[in-house]
Protein backbone atom coordinates (compact mmCIF):
# COMPACT_ATOMS: atom_id res chain seq x y z
CA UNK A 1 0.00 0.00 0.00
CA UNK A 2 1.49 3.39 -0.96
CA UNK A 3 2.41 5.86 1.74
CA UNK A 4 -0.41 8.40 2.09
CA UNK A 5 2.16 11.19 2.51
CA UNK A 6 3.88 10.44 -0.81
CA UNK A 7 4.10 13.37 -3.20
CA UNK A 8 2.82 12.48 -6.68
CA UNK A 9 3.39 14.47 -9.86
CA UNK A 10 1.91 14.36 -13.32
CA UNK A 11 4.19 14.01 -16.36
CA UNK A 12 4.70 17.76 -16.82
CA UNK A 13 5.59 18.25 -13.15
CA UNK A 14 7.86 15.19 -13.15
CA UNK A 15 9.65 16.49 -16.24
CA UNK A 16 10.28 19.86 -14.59
CA UNK A 17 11.45 18.15 -11.39
CA UNK A 18 13.95 15.91 -13.23
CA UNK A 19 14.96 18.40 -15.95
CA UNK A 20 13.81 15.99 -18.66
CA UNK A 21 11.34 16.86 -21.40
CA UNK A 22 7.81 15.51 -20.93
CA UNK A 23 8.20 13.72 -24.28
CA UNK A 24 11.25 11.90 -22.94
CA UNK A 25 9.29 10.52 -19.98
CA UNK A 26 6.43 9.55 -22.32
CA UNK A 27 8.89 7.75 -24.60
CA UNK A 28 10.35 5.82 -21.65
CA UNK A 29 6.81 4.73 -20.70
CA UNK A 30 5.82 3.70 -24.21
CA UNK A 31 8.92 1.65 -25.00
CA UNK A 32 8.61 -0.48 -21.89
CA UNK A 33 12.38 -0.98 -21.88
CA UNK A 34 12.63 -0.28 -18.16
CA UNK A 35 14.87 2.74 -18.65
CA UNK A 36 12.44 5.27 -17.24
CA UNK A 37 11.23 6.02 -13.75
CA UNK A 38 8.49 3.97 -12.13
CA UNK A 39 5.03 5.37 -12.68
CA UNK A 40 1.47 4.57 -11.67
CA UNK A 41 -1.82 4.95 -13.47
CA UNK A 42 -4.70 6.45 -11.55
CA UNK A 43 -7.63 5.97 -13.84
CA UNK A 44 -6.36 7.39 -17.12
CA UNK A 45 -3.77 9.65 -15.49
CA UNK A 46 -0.09 8.81 -15.14
CA UNK A 47 1.62 9.89 -11.92
CA UNK A 48 5.16 9.62 -10.59
CA UNK A 49 6.17 9.59 -6.94
CA UNK A 50 8.91 11.97 -5.91
CA UNK A 51 10.79 9.12 -4.23
CA UNK A 52 10.76 7.05 -7.45
CA UNK A 53 11.99 10.04 -9.47
CA UNK A 54 14.80 10.69 -6.98
CA UNK A 55 15.86 7.04 -7.13
CA UNK A 56 15.76 6.98 -10.95
CA UNK A 57 17.76 10.20 -11.35
CA UNK A 58 20.28 8.89 -8.81
CA UNK A 59 20.74 5.69 -10.85
CA UNK A 60 20.90 7.57 -14.12
CA UNK A 61 23.66 9.88 -12.95
CA UNK A 62 25.52 7.49 -10.68
CA UNK A 63 29.28 8.08 -10.81
CA UNK A 64 31.64 5.17 -11.09
CA UNK A 65 34.86 4.86 -9.13
CA UNK A 66 37.01 5.00 -12.28
CA UNK A 67 35.49 8.27 -13.55
CA UNK A 68 35.97 11.60 -11.86
CA UNK A 69 34.68 14.54 -13.88
CA UNK A 70 36.06 17.10 -11.45
CA UNK A 71 39.60 16.10 -11.08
Amino acid sequence: MPNINTCYMNTKQAAAYTNFAPNTLEKYRSTGAGNGPKYRKVGRKVVYSQADLDEWVGRKYECTADYDEFG
